[in-house]
């Protein structure tokens, strides 16, 4: 596989191809990129715009590419990609030189298809972001941990029942330092934690949230005592429930109630005002504003930061601290112009302009 290419007009107008973050140049700065027709086109953040997008990775094929994850797969604290090849059941990933990716196969499945959620996370606590992978037809997690050149797959547990798993979140729920995943269970709503133990998962109940209609799930340590927590949001109210962990199980309690109950679309988690304990930032899309709801380390707080001069065609919006002072920041992907405006932090409102 080639590192290198020159872009062509149908890859830089692909509009609506998600973008992925993270700081692919090691310069405290997240940056942006998108995978199209098999090319990683990369912008790095300045601090106050995004340079020219550039092709850092070429694929030989186009086609069959599904999962694209992020992580620092080698540890050397650049940001890298991994893309999932359905056609032929690998992992290719694209390790960052901080101006272009090298790619090469890291790992062959025995089973081609098959594969759902596919999430990354430090899953053996050894400092490598792994991939865990997610096979519903016999409600199993394979574990491919990064060795720094390769994965080395294995299966790491098995779920009581095949189907109705929903959202499925990563975190340190115990706060060992490996990272471990929740899994929502729809038909009951509930939370079901696979703690690892550094070679297998280890799962249990942790969380009855009953009803139906919980949509956006984010994860953050909102109470700040070295756990990750996860925030629900429930639809048919327009209310953010978290669920705060103990190590070993969630107290699940109401943080926030918005109004109007309807329109309330992405819903990120960040620390927005730099106090080290995660918010959350709700986008109301008929409006086109972002409310942002601080944590007191027992509720949220919620107050509109931005509003935006046109409601329509807003898509893909990320957080991530665009501008290296610590803030979580937004980046929003105007659709119809194909830019990108970012909201700075100022710890109490999005300071927004254009960036590319």
């Amino acid at each position: 596989m080639s590192s290198r290419c020159r872009p062509t007009l149908e890859m830089l107008e692909g509009r609506d191809v998600p973008s992925v973050t993270g700081d692919f140049n090691h310069d405290g700065k997240a940056d942006l990129a998108r995978f199209v027709n098999g090319v990683w086109l990369v912008r790095l953040s300045t601090g106050s715009g995004f340079g020219a997008e550039r092709a850092w990775s070429t694929f030989g094929t186009k086609t069959d590419w599904t999962s694209q994850i992020t992580g620092d797969f080698n540890h050397d604290r650049r940001t890298d990609v991994a893309n999932y090849n359905t056609g032929n059941g690998t992992w290719w990933v694209s390790l960052s030189t901080g101006s272009r990716f090298l790619t090469q196969k890291w790992a062959t499945f025995s089973t081609r298809s098959g594969w759902t959620t596919q999430i990354a996370g430090d899953f053996n606590g050894d400092g490598r972001t792994d991939i865990a992978n997610y096979f519903p037809s016999n409600a199993s997690w394979w574990v491919s941990a990064s060795n720094g050149t390769s994965f080395v797959t294995r299966l790491w547990t098995k779920l009581g029942t095949n189907k109705g798993w929903g959202h499925q979140v990563v975190g340190d729920f115990n706060g060992d330092g490996a990272m471990d995943i929740a899994n929502f269970y729809a038909p009951n709503a509930q939370w079901w934690v696979s703690l690892s133990t550094g070679s297998s998962f280890v799962t249990g109940l942790w969380a009855d949230l009953s009803g139906t209609g919980w949509g956006t799930q984010v994860v953050g340590d909102f109470n700040g005592d070295g756990l990750a927590d996860i925030a629900n949001f429930f639809g048919p109210n327009a209310q953010w429930w978290v669920s705060r962990s103990t190590g070993k199980g969630f107290l699940t309690g109401l943080w926030a109630d918005f109004s109007p109950n309807s329109g309330w679309t992405t819903g990120v988690a960040g620390d927005f005002n730099g106090d080290g304990v995660a918010d959350v930032a709700t986008f109301y899309a008929p409006a086109a504003q972002w409310w942002v709801s601080l944590s007191t380390g027992s509720g949220f707080v919620t107050q509109r930061w931005s509003t935006f001069g046109t409601k329509s065609g807003w898509g893909d919006q990320h957080a991530a601290d665009f501008d290296g002072d610590g803030l979580t920041d937004i980046v929003n992907n105007y659709q119809p112009a194909g830019s990108l405006w970012v909201g700075i932090s100022l710890a109490n409102q999005f300071a927004t302009d254009r960036w590319a």
